[in-house]
C-alpha cells in the first residue's frame, strides 16, 4: 500500500496481513477500517510502538465481537492494539463528548478500507474547550496522584512520565487550534512550537520524549528531579490555560 511508504516493510506487511485477515472475516459488515495513532504519521518506532485501528459497522452485535476475539490473541503478539470498534452511528453523535479523540482520528488517520467516514466528520470547538480543560486539570491530578503511588520507583515513575507525555500531545495540539494556531504534525515540532505560544520550559518535555524512545539513561535522583521540573511546566499550563479562558483568548 502506497500510503504506508513510511513504514518499515515489516510493519506494513503485518498490516496488509491484518487488514486482509479482518476484511475477510466481516465482509460487507465492515463499513471502514482505518489505521490510527502514531502509525499514521511520522512518530511510529517499530521496535516499541503499537499499532491501531478503528474498525467501524453499521451495527455491532454479539457475533461480531466474538468473531474477533477468536483471532485476538495472534495479532497481540504482534503489537496491535486491542482494535477500536465503533458504529457509523456512534462516530456521527458522539463528536461533541468526545471532540479531542475525534479530532485526532481526523486528523491522523489513514483509510485501509470502505468509506472515510472520518473525512466530513465536523466538532463543535465550544465542546472541545470544555474537554481540554478538563482533561488538562485531570491528568495533573493524575501526575501528583501517581508521584504519592510510586514510593519513588525509578521505573515506576519513568513510566508515568512517559505515558503521561504521550497523553498530553492531543491536549497540546488543541489548545493549539483554541488559541487559532497553526497545529504541527510533528510531535518534536509540537513541543517546541507549543511551548513557544505558551510560554512553557520545552526542555522537560524533550527530555521526557528521550526517555521515551530509550536515547537516554537517567539515575533515579535524575528522574525525581525530571519528574519535578515536567509537573511544574504542567502546573503553569493549567494556569496559562485558565486565563486563556479569561482573557477569551480562548472561546
Amino acid at each position: 500500500m502506497e500510503v504506508l511508504s513510511h513504514l518499515d516493510s515489516k510493519t506494513r506487511d503485518t498490516i496488509k496481513k491484518f487488514s486482509d485477515e479482518i476484511i475477510s472475516l466481516f465482509g460487507n459488515n465492515l463499513l471502514s477500517l482505518f489505521l490510527y495513532g502514531s502509525a499514521a504519521g511520522d512518530s511510529f518506532d517499530p521496535k516499541r510502538s503499537d499499532i491501531n485501528f478503528l474498525m467501524v459497522f453499521s451495527k455491532i452485535d454479539m457475533d461480531i465481537l466474538r468473531r474477533y476475539t477468536g483471532i485476538s490473541n495472534k495479532w497481540k503478539k504482534k503489537r496491535l492494539s486491542t482494535p477500536l470498534i465503533l458504529t457509523e452511528d456512534y462516530i456521527l453523535n458522539s463528536s461533541d463528548v468526545f471532540p479531542i479523540e475525534f479530532l485526532e482520528l481526523k486528523e491522523n488517520h489513514i483509510l485501509l478500507y470502505g468509506k472515510d467516514i472520518l473525512e466530513d466528520l465536523t466538532v463543535d470547538l465550544k465542546n472541545l474547550k470544555l474537554q481540554v480543560e478538563e482533561q488538562l486539570k485531570g491528568k495533573l491530578l493524575h501526575l501528583r496522584g501517581g508521584f504519592l503511588d510510586s514510593g519513588e520507583r525509578k521505573v515506576y515513575l519513568e513510566r508515568l512520565l512517559t505515558s503521561s507525555l504521550i497523553a498530553f500531545v492531543p491536549i497540546f495540539r488543541n489548545v493549539l487550534r483554541l488559541m487559532e494556531k497553526g497545529v504541527p504534525v510533528s510531535r518534536g515540532t509540537l513541543f517546541r512550537d507549543f511551548c513557544t505560544e505558551v510560554g512553557l520550559d520545552e526542555r522537560p518535555f524533550f527530555r521526557v520524549w528521550d526517555l521515551k524512545g530509550g536515547r537516554t539513561k537517567l539515575s533515579k535522583e535524575e528522574v525525581i528531579r525530571l519528574f519535578g521540573e515536567y509537573l511544574y511546566q504542567i502546573e503553569k499550563l493549567t494556569e496559562k490555560v485558565d486565563s486563556l479562558i479569561l482573557e477569551g483568548k480562548i472561546k
